[in-house]
């Protein structure tokens, strides 16, 4: 091992001891969030069932939602979830090490591991107990089995990097551009395979899509691509020209550059695309796209060592900042008060609760409440999704309505109990029908979560009038 490839092989060890430790000390800082109760939800049924579930109703990728299984059937919860996370982003840096030394040499790779390391995008993710450090790791070995034209091990990490989020579609999208541009006829066989074997991923995107096909509104692209390349890197403005500028630079003198174009193409289309359509991907959407900008912005670094060595090091130290302000919970921690109140009701929820409760949306105190009690029911009403909410009202009749909220509630057909600054709604009796849950969730929701509530009403109104007219 010669000395360039020996500091690098040092530097990676580095910015995986510095993460993982980073991950353990700050593994409980960011509040639960309620995509990640939803998994552990999921994972509390067979795998048979999780399948069904992902691919056929809500969409999506499986592969998180199986780990988050193995999770349940171990025994862990919302920290064993995270812990899942945080593996599979330092098993990543390691990976990206390797893609950005045969993009730029060891040097330069070392440089665009450690801008990869400290960005947003990946700190907050290595700590958030979803798919998207599962999503770098397993696009990032598939970009780097592309790139030494290993199509075994190519069509093994595409298919996984399908499995972990939709968007590897667009990954895909891009290797498959790349594999036609230099012409690699050994590959065809195994993408064929990869295409034919993700069929049923093509179908469960496809009802993602119809399920997320309304959004906030388009935004412009020159807005999307500031967020996207900010949360990459860093978003404070004259940093994020700084950027850009070593990016454009480093473009010239990056090796395999129809590689380089793969992967940044598919993510710039979409981000063009934004500012037609409503659903418009966010910045960890774009996540596989990391390992490029890094090296990109390695490569423009300056040829002198003491330049170079100096200037990386204060960008390194503008993305760590960029992310301070970005989630300052994840380095401050939540107020106490948030934590003491949570737990509170909680417990008194795992005290109380009944077989025929019925829980809207995946609050992170109904995870608390079944970790103290794993016979806490689980039947959820989604918070975000009329239709899945509507589905669920309709499969049996709704026993009585569980509700958190921030504030008071009153009505004389709710039970609450306050809990610092949430409240405990409960539904005196069972409500019976969708109708009565949906009154009674307009009641409780007024002000601060309507949307889904009513268009899941509209829904049930119209499949009523639908049924009575046959």
């Amino acid at each position: 091992m010669n000395k360039d490839r020996k500091l690098l092989a040092l530097g990676t060890g580095a910015c995986m001891t510095a993460v993982l430790a980073f991950g353990l000390a700050r593994l409980r800082a960011y509040p639960p969030h309620e995509d990640e109760v939803l998994a552990l939800f999921l994972g509390r049924d067979s795998v048979g069932a999780i399948l069904d579930a992902v691919l056929t109703e809500r969409g999506g990728a499986p592969l998180h939602y199986l780990l988050a299984w193995a999770v349940v059937h171990l025994g862990g919860g919302l920290d064993a979830l995270r812990l899942v996370s945080l593996a599979c982003a330092v098993a990543s840096i390691p990976v990206v090490a390797a893609l950005a030394e045969r993009l730029v040499g060891p040097r330069r790779a070392l440089a665009a591991t450690a801008f990869a390391s400290a960005s947003w995008v990946f700190l907050f993710h290595a700590l958030f107990g979803r798919m998207y450090a599962l999503f770098l790791l397993t696009a990032t070995a598939s970009f780097l089995a592309l790139a030494a034209r290993r199509w075994g091990w190519w069509a093994v990490a595409s298919f996984a990097m399908l499995a972990a989020h939709p968007y590897g579609a667009l990954a895909l999208l891009g290797q498959l551009g790349y594999l036609a541009s230099v012409r690699a006829r050994a590959a065809l066989a195994w993408a064929a395979l990869v295409v034919a074997g993700a069929v049923p991923l093509w179908y469960a995107y496809a009802v993602l899509a119809g399920r997320y096909g309304d959004g906030a509104g388009p935004k412009s692209t020159g807005k999307y691509l500031r967020e996207a390349v900010g949360d990459l890197t860093s978003g404070y403005v004259p940093l994020l020209v700084m950027f850009l500028v070593l990016a454009i630079v480093g473009a010239a003198r990056v090796r395999a550059r129809p590689l380089v174009a793969a992967a940044l193409a598919p993510a710039v289309v979409a981000l063009v695309l934004a500012a037609f359509t409503s659903a418009s991907p966010e910045s960890r959407h774009l996540i596989f796209v990391l390992p490029f900008v890094a090296v990109l912005v390695a490569a423009g670094l300056p040829g002198a060592t003491r330049v170079a060595v100096p200037l990386a090091a204060a960008l390194v130290a503008f993305e760590l900042a960029w992310a301070v302000d970005r989630t300052p919970d994840l380095f401050t921690g939540e107020p106490s008060t948030s934590k003491s109140s949570r737990a509170a009701a909680a417990a008194w929820l795992a005290r109380t609760a009944r077989s025929d409760d019925v829980l809207h949306g995946f609050n992170p105190v109904f995870l608390a409440a079944w970790e103290s009690d794993p016979s806490f029911p689980r039947r959820v009403v989604p918070r975000a999704d009329a239709e899945l909410a509507l589905a669920e009202l309709e499969s049996s009749p709704p026993g009585r309505g569980v509700w958190i909220v921030e504030g008071d509630v009153f009505a004389p057909e709710l039970a609450t109990r306050r809990f610092g600054s949430l409240t405990v709604a409960r539904s005196r009796a069972k409500t019976g029908s969708p109708t009565r849950y949906l009154d009674l969730a307009e009641t409780v929701l007024a002000g601060i979560d309507l949307e889904t509530v009513r268009e899941a009403r509209r829904r049930y109104e119209r499949s009523s009038r639908s049924t009575a007219s046959r």
